[in-house]
């Protein structure tokens, strides 16, 4: 699909921190192309969109002694109907302009950067496009402000009177082949200070494109996912074929496993310690500090990119930088890609003679991820190297994309690739599913991720994952997670409170039909239990259900410590615990039907008197401390029902 400039908004400039485009609108995997300027050069560019984007803003930008300018881009994950982008700075004047573009590669939408500065009227700057059908855009700001530029190419100005001015300037068209363009910048201003980049924009040819619009039906079909390369592969290889503990070698690692390797130093080992999504074998080197690597060479590559990737487990940091992948060209090691202790991937110039590039991101520990390298070189050793990494192996959104500025690489156009396995006192790591290729790869099980066209006359989103199948004819709730339960039935419909726990009590009389629960101790409360049959134990403390009793669906929780209930005596209102010492009288019940809280008053003892005419149950609680009670049929003895209550030494 060739590349598309649609409407876009005009571009906004203010003597401000921050500037807001105009609504505009934009189709599902679009790609938005801003254009950022600021006065000053230390600014730093903050980008957000009113819609949510693909993998955030990616890009790069340049300044001079004053003034700045860059370029930056993200995918769209849907169609928006009206939608703004902000640009937010540290300066105090900045401007913006958006392109809405498609059929660019939405996964990196940008071949290479091109950034520079200028004390001429006039800019001609040198872009190379690298591959066909390629389309160059600029951003140029001009500090002195003494006029507004123009540009021979498409442009869009502006001048901030006093402060700055600038432009932003794209190709009229796609260059057909890869080849050197210029892209102009011009000002009348006497002693003009040009910040200026340039930024070629990726054609989705490499890629798969945006699935097409679904026709004359209702209904997404959902897509499974196969076991095929998401790209055009030149060499691969899975270790399949290998039995678990095998040593590969160049004659036994063809076949079921895929393409042989060229050569093979070192002694790696199938091992089935680690699978990913259905591949069971992997390779790894068990020799310390013996260096092993699988290699592919005289790989036949048409046009000017050429990929890799693998997908790796560190297991733990390594104690010193190694390296995990080489490419090789006709004469000379091109590039080089080491990991560093801290977990860091870099992209040298030969093997390790300039670093060009650096990840932000470290590579997780115990678990898989997938890298991507993109290397787009012409004849004469010049291009750009990219690297992507993917936390979630099979995912299409990279954690993390570097890519380096145009370098002169060592060693011709790339030709082969060396896959590393080191193992030093630090770390070590496993290595699965490497590829070469013409294009990026892509992930070996790819999740489909990318917007798919609307289906006509429906409004109805369906999953792209398989479906799940559906369980009916019961209603029964299953457990999820791995605990012990045990269902709780229905109090029954009795009268009878039964306590469920060896304690020594005795029922009290009937409670009335009232439905509050009141406090019984200071530091325990119970809320008003709701109408319902279903005994629910009260949490956190250790519980046992009580049986209902008569209409009252009340909870009573049972206290881990042991209790005496005494029954509602006959011609007395007030219970007395008879104890050895430190003796409290429950204060005598008031005539209402509600029982109130516990008094804890003096230690008086005296005739039980008649107890008032009240239906309320009161639970008189004993808790011992420091003594040990002996049997309950040696401490208790009950003469008759109209006495007083008394006791014998705990101890005898």
């Amino acid at each position: 699909m060739a590349i598309q400039f649609l409407s876009s908004p005009p571009l906004v400039s203010a003597a401000s921190l921050s500037v807001t485009t105009a609504a505009f609108s934009a189709p599902a995997g679009a790609v938005l192309v801003a254009l950022c300027f600021a006065e000053n050069a230390t600014t730093t560019f903050t980008l957000s969109a009113s819609a949510p984007t693909m993998g955030g803003w990616n890009g790069s930008q340049t300044s001079v002694l004053q003034g700045r300018a860059g370029a930056y881009a993200a995918a769209l994950t849907q169609a928006q109907a009206s939608m703004t982008v902000t640009l937010m700075t540290n300066g105090d004047d900045c401007a913006l302009k958006v392109f809405v573009v498609t059929g660019v590669d939405t996964s990196s939408p940008f071949v290479s950067y091109w950034p520079a500065s200028s004390t001429t009227r006039v800019v001609n700057q040198s872009v190379q496009t690298m591959l066909d059908g390629a389309w160059v855009v600029g951003a140029a700001t001009e500090w002195s402000a003494s006029a507004t530029p123009t540009s021979t190419d498409v442009g869009e100005a502006f001048r901030v009177v006093s402060q700055m001015s600038g432009i932003a300037v794209r190709k009229a068209a796609a260059t057909p082949t890869a080849s050197t363009i210029t892209i102009n910048f011009t000002t009348t201003a006497s002693t003009p200070r040009w910040a200026h980049i340039a930024a070629v924009l990726r054609p989705s040819n490499d890629q798969a494109g945006s699935a097409a619009q679904v026709a004359e039906s209702d209904a997404a079909r959902p897509i499974t996912p196969v076991k095929t390369p998401a790209g055009p592969i030149l060499r691969a290889n899975t270790f399949d074929g290998a039995a678990h503990g095998t040593v590969v070698t160049q004659v036994n690692s063809g076949g079921a496993s895929g393409h042989a390797f060229t050569s093979i130093a070192g002694s790696p080992q199938v091992s089935d310690t680690f699978f990913n999504d259905g591949y069971r074998m992997a390779v790894v080197n068990t020799q310390q500090d013996v260096d092993t690597h699988l290699d592919w060479t005289n790989v036949t590559v048409t046009g000017n990119v050429f990929t890799a990737r693998l997908y790796m487990r560190l297991t733990s940091d390594v104690a010193e930088a190694q390296r995990l992948f080489v490419l090789l060209g006709a004469g000379d090691i091109v590039s080089g890609v080491w990991l560093s202790p801290q977990g860091f991937l870099a992209v040298f110039r030969g093997l390790a003679d300039e670093q060009v590039a650096v990840s932000t991101q470290f590579v997780p520990l115990g678990a898989w991820m997938r890298l991507e390298l993109r290397y787009t070189i012409d004849g004469a050793g010049s291009g750009t190297a990219e690297m992507w990494m993917y936390f979630d192996p099979d995912s299409d959104l990279a954690n993390d994309y570097v890519v380096t500025p145009v370098t002169t690489w060592p060693g011709g156009k790339p030709n082969g690739a060396e896959f590393h396995l080191q193992h030093d006192a630090g770390g070590r790591w496993y290595l699965d599913n490497p590829a070469v290729g013409n294009a990026k790869i892509g992930a070996l099980f790819p999740k489909i991720v990318r917007p798919v066209g609307r289906a006509v006359e429906s409004d109805t989103a369906t999953s792209m994952r398989p479906p799940l199948s559906i369980t009916t004819g019961t209603e029964t709730a299953q457990p999820v997670a791995r605990t012990k339960t045990r269902p709780v039935t229905a109090a029954s419909d009795t009268a009878l409170a039964r306590p469920l726990q060896r304690v020594y009590a005795r029922p009290v009389g009937q409670a009335v039909e009232d439905d509050t629960v009141f406090e019984i101790r200071w530091d325990l409360k119970v809320w008003t239990a709701a109408e319902t049959t279903t005994a629910t134990p009260v949490q956190p403390a250790k519980s046992r259900l009580v049986a209902r009793v008569i209409d009252v669906d009340d909870v009573w929780p049972v206290q881990r410590f042991k209790t005496v209930l005494l029954a509602v005596p006959d011609d007395a209102g007030t219970a007395r615990p008879v104890t050895r010492f430190r003796i409290r009288a429950v204060q005598r019940a008031n005539e209402r039907d509600l029982p109130g809280s516990t008094w804890l008053g003096p230690a008086v003892v005296g005739q039980l008197v008649q107890a008032a005419e009240t239906g309320a149950a009161r639970a008189v609680t004993y808790q011992t401390r420091p003594l040990r009670v002996a049997g309950v049929y040696r401490i208790w003895r009950i003469t008759r029902t109209r006495r007083a209550w008394s006791a014998g030494s705990p101890t005898t």
